[in-house]
């Protein structure tokens, strides 16, 4: 995997999985999108790792308790 992994699976997951696979709603959909943004925000601002950088290797259970 490299960096763009993470930005192509989370796009995947928007658009494919959540409405395809999962059928949930739009309103679920902009619930996850919201709070995927401001998970960006904290690594950007908090982490100091733009979201263009981030890789599923930034990701673990301390760094999700955190935010």
């Amino acid at each position: 995997m490299n960096n763009q992994d993470f930005a192509y699976f989370l796009s995947k997951f928007f658009s494919n999985y959540l409405p395809g696979h999962r059928n949930v709603s739009k309103n679920t959909i902009f619930s996850y999108r919201d709070t995927f943004s401001k998970l960006l925000t904290f690594f950007r601002d908090v982490r100091r790792t733009p979201p263009e950088k981030l890789s599923f290797a930034h990701f673990s259970r301390t760094v999700i308790e955190d935010f």
